[in-house]
């Protein structure tokens, strides 16, 4: 997500700092046997520092989502990463709905 979207907003890694303090009423082991009693936990977290970046930066892969998408012209490249880019956010409320998506100028390409 972060090769694709950049690093995510504050505030949502605030809201998963706070869940973070949430405990499951019951533990559960996690696929390598570690007991956890939050999904941190089970997941191996903390993934950011106090700062918010993210501490595995080995992880992030150096594609981009521009690099994925070669065999288009630039005019349809551009309108395809605008949709896509409506579609991919951090915040759910910045997404588009399908109404919204269906009158997009990337669909319009194959009517021409």
């Amino acid at each position: 997500m972060i090769a694709l979207l950049g690093p995510p907003p504050k505030e949502l890694l605030t809201k998963a700092d706070a869940m973070a303090e949430h405990r499951w009423p019951d533990s559960i082991q996690n696929e390598r046997g570690k007991v956890c009693c939050n999904l941190r936990d089970f997941f191996d977290g903390p993934f950011f520092n106090e700062k918010g970046e993210f501490l595995h930066e080995n992880l992030i892969p150096a594609r981009k989502l521009e690099d994925t998408i070669p065999s288009l012209e630039e005019e349809e490249r551009q309108a395809f990463l605008s949709f896509v880019r409506n579609m991919l956010t951090w915040r759910p409320e910045e997404r588009k709905t399908a109404r919204e998506l269906m009158d997009h100028q990337f669909l319009k390409f194959g009517n021409r």
